[in-house]
């Protein structure tokens, strides 16, 4: 369906799996003027009945009669929306979630860059890939991603190099394996632009603020749940009977938090004092860096830094000896990483 003169289009986040085939569509536009244009343009392309199904949803001071964001999902097979007002429904997590939608299309998709809104949409987007992935559920319940746009633009590159950059960036923001072009309208652009050269560049992800400070964190956990594994190990040879303890859940959760306080609730069943202070200290390094995990997700890394320091590094802290292997070695990386989370923690991405 021709909703505008796109000249290209950036698809990503084609996946197999949508958890619900009758959840609605979202068509998001930076403006309200874009936001009423799209759709009436749908409007008028679609056939009854399906055009009583594409709802408007404006911001600012032509919302006074908007209905309630969950009824609009609910009674609708087409949103055009504010990706602004997405964006809010989304940080509420009162209504909205990334995976309620089966498509999500952005219209002038070269603004989805640095903190735009439709980049905050993104990051919900790749926050869930990242913990489906965590899961083994990769692809499950996430929406398919459309980008449109006229032209990407060049991000004010100064040589092709750059300007290629800048087109990966994009793409990568997008989760976008590579660029369309749309063929129906290639001899326009011939009146502009004699010379259209198109290649297929594979991009990683976006890296995010949080992704760093949160692999720093995974270095941590994997020697948590190592020691902890360890000591499971040795208990089942040594009582078998002591403690169960099972496989750590996705972390970053409070499941995970609960699994903690499960452990540190059962030690009292095991007899080796050493081999409880080992579990002990597991657990408790572990409950505080799944707490930050948490922190980063919702807050910001720095924030997840300085209640780590709070708990784990205050000066009558670490004025008292480790009491246990298990604590000597988690304490001892962690002070290794401490220049570089610092490091990291100190710039504006933080």
């Amino acid at each position: 369906m021709e909703t505008a003169e796109f000249t290209i289009a950036v698809s990503a986040g084609l996946q197999d799996d949508v958890a619900d085939c009758f959840a609605p569509v979202a068509l998001l536009a930076s403006t309200n003027q874009l936001v009423q244009q799209q759709y009436d343009k749908f409007r008028s392309a679609l056939p009854s009945p399906w055009r009583d199904r594409v709802d408007l949803i404006l911001g600012g001071k032509d919302n006074k009669n908007r209905k309630p964001f969950a009824l609009s999902m609910k009674k609708n097979s087409i949103l055009v929306i504010s990706t602004q007002i997405l964006l809010n429904e989304l940080d509420r997590k009162t209504v909205a979630n990334i995976s309620d939608f089966r498509l999500i299309i952005f219209d002038e998709c070269h603004n989805c860059a640095k903190s735009h809104a439709s980049m905050k949409v993104m990051m919900h987007y790749l926050r869930l890939k990242r913990d489906l992935e965590q899961e083994n559920q990769s692809g499950r319940f996430l929406p398919r991603i459309l980008g449109l746009t006229a032209s990407p633009g060049t991000g004010k590159a100064k040589g092709p190099e750059d300007a290629k950059e800048h087109l990966v960036q994009l793409c990568a923001n997008l989760d976008c394996p590579y660029p369309v072009t749309v063929q129906r309208y290639l001899q326009s652009l011939f009146k502009f632009n004699s010379d259209q050269d198109c290649q297929i560049l594979s991009v990683p992800a976006k890296q995010s603020s949080e992704d760093v400070f949160i692999k720093f964190l995974n270095e941590l956990m994997d020697l948590g749940e190592k020691l902890l594994y360890s000591n499971r190990s040795s208990l089942l040879n040594s009582e078998p009977e002591a403690l169960q303890i099972a496989s750590a859940p996705p972390r970053g959760t409070p499941t995970y938090t609960n699994y903690c306080s499960d452990v540190k609730y059962k030690i009292h069943q095991v007899a080796d004092e050493e081999m409880g202070k080992d579990l002990f200290a597991c657990s408790r390094y572990l409950d505080t860096f799944n707490q930050a995990y948490m922190i980063a997700q919702f807050y910001n890394p720095r924030g997840a830094w300085r209640y780590i320091k709070k708990e784990l590094r205050a000066v009558d802290e670490l004025a008292k000896p480790p009491v246990c292997e298990a604590e000597s070695q988690l304490r001892q990386r962690l002070h290794s990483l401490i220049g570089p989370l610092e490091r990291f923690c100190d710039t504006k991405e933080a």
